[in-house]
Formats: C-alpha cells, sequence, structure tokens
C-alpha cells in the first residue's frame, strides 16, 4: 500500500479530524510504518487536490484552540454522497 492510501484511508476511516501527529500514530499502529509528518501533509495536500479536482470534496481543516496545529478531515460533497448511494443499490 502506498503511502498516499495509508493517508487517505486512515483519514477516511475516522470519526474526527486528527492532528499529524495523530495521523502518524494511526498509520504505525494500523499498518506498521513510520510515516514522517513532513510527508504525511505532502500526501494530504495531494489528497485534497485530487478531492477538490474530482468534486468529490476536501480535506478540511480546524485549528485547536490554545495550540499552533490544525486537525485534519476528508469532508465529502452532498453531491459525492448522492452519487454513491445511486451506485450502492
Amino acid at each position: 500500500m502506498s503511502q498516499y492510501q495509508r493517508v487517505e484511508e486512515t483519514l477516511r476511516a475516522t470519526l474526527r479530524p486528527l492532528a499529524l501527529h495523530q495521523i502518524h500514530e494511526a498509520i504505525r499502529m494500523r499498518y506498521g510504518v513510520l510515516d514522517s509528518e513532513a510527508a504525511i501533509s505532502a500526501r494530504i495536500r495531494e489528497i485534497r487536490h485530487a478531492l477538490e479536482v474530482s468534486g468529490e470534496g476536501t480535506v478540511a481543516t480546524e485549528p485547536v484552540e490554545g495550540k499552533a496545529y490544525l486537525r485534519y478531515r476528508i469532508h465529502v460533497t452532498a453531491q459525492s454522497i448522492q452519487q454513491s448511494d445511486l451506485f450502492a443499490g
């Protein structure tokens, strides 16, 4: 599995936004791989670009109160959800 796939799957599998260090730890626990936070950040930018170009969504960021870092989550568009529902049934 590529680094891009690990980061994307980790973001899609979570129910809450994650900071880079949390994504790093989730990948280590799930896949046994140590991806650097810098590399994870680069993959998040690539994932955001791919989602936005395809119209599927984006990678949303939210600040952490009192901290100097962000948390990330995949946000899919309503149109993307409706299309996936059409193909599911």
